[in-house]
């Protein structure tokens, strides 16, 4: 028996690279589903405050799986991966994920705190592409995201202690002591699902990018960056049916704040971080055009998202892929 090869290379070895890149997906997925339930148990079980549960825990619980793949992918030598990661989530965050809640059910959100934390979102992509003017983040840099990281979560917390606003009671669960043990368990194989899957996410990442000829970033700013982004996209449907899609905004937000913060100064404190000319000149200002479309819908008129919209967003997003794939630059 003779394996039938392409291009030198064996089918086994692409079918085995695809299996083990989805099993890091699917754990990824799940193990972060586990985390951030687990997260959301003890902080309603710790009393926190509401909107700090709402802003800070849910959304650095879903940025798990993209802390763990960029610090992963920056510590073994795939710098490309680790950018492309966090970048691309933030773009998949609001052109994919933000889109479909929309269509499944329309979004209306008329609280300040919502369109603060855009701005600074926004403030949060202007600050990566000065810093990489020069090609690459350092470990100063990485200083700075981390500062940054800490303002905004300094702030958050500074909201919720003042009343200025509250939360949806919807992101809290009913705590009972007995149920410790088992979110305590749930936490700890979470996060190990989550930092193997990431393992073989970026291992095999990039070995597919390199089977099929492509660019590690292309893989990177699609098929990783989506599949760290499955746990908002969980999110997103499951509040949306709900008729809650309003949640579902605000962790995007919060969510993608951190991937350009806390995610990137991980890795790039962890190894510096060469930046693509595509990520200044593409990537970021793709990322904040949608941005500034979150912003504007949700400050004028009715500040409502509905379908026609979202349709157009996910466009948007789609031509955005379409366009990665003949650069040869990425």
């Amino acid at each position: 028996f003779t394996s039938q090869r392409y291009g030198g290379i064996s089918l086994e070895s692409i079918i085995l690279t695809i299996l083990l890149f989805g099993l890091g997906i699917l754990f990824i997925v799940k193990g972060g589903d586990w985390f951030a339930d687990s997260a959301i148990w003890f902080a309603s079980y710790t009393r926190l405050p509401k909107v700090l549960i709402g802003a800070t825990i849910v959304s650095l619980a879903t940025s798990i799986p993209e802390f763990t793949v960029s610090l992963i992918a920056s510590l073994s030598g795939s710098p490309d991966t680790a950018v492309g990661n966090a970048v691309g989530s933030t773009i998949a965050n609001m052109g994919l994920i933000l889109a479909v809640a929309a269509i499944i059910h329309p979004i209306v959100i008329k609280t300040r705190g919502f369109r603060i934390n855009t701005v600074l979102m926004l403030g949060a992509m202007a600050l990566i592409w000065l810093l990489g003017r020069d090609r690459f983040l350092s470990a100063r840099d990485g200083l700075i995201l981390l500062v940054a990281t800490i303002a905004y979560l300094g702030y958050q917390y500074w909201r919720a202690k003042s009343g200025e606003e509250q939360a949806d009671v919807d992101v809290l669960v009913h705590t009972d002591r007995a149920h410790l043990p088992r979110n305590v368990a749930l936490f700890l194989l979470g996060g190990i699902l989550v930092v193997v899957g990431s393992r073989l996410v970026v291992t095999n990442g990039v070995t597919l990018a390199e089977l099929l000829g492509v660019p590690e970033m292309l893989i990177a700013l699609t098929l990783v960056s989506v599949g760290t982004s499955l746990p908002e996209l969980v999110t997103a449907i499951s509040t949306a049916r709900k008729g809650h899609p309003d949640l579902s905004a605000g962790n995007i937000v919060g969510a993608n704040i951190l991937n350009l913060t806390w995610v990137l100064s991980g890795a790039s404190l962890a190894a510096p971080l060469p930046i693509l000319d595509q990520t200044l000149r593409l990537d970021l200002p793709v990322s904040f055009l949608f941005g500034l479309v979150l912003l504007v819908t949700f400050s004028v008129g009715r500040r409502r998202m509905g379908r026609g919209l979202a349709a157009a967003v996910l466009a948007a997003y789609a031509l955005y892929v379409a366009k990665l794939v003949p650069l040869g630059t990425i």
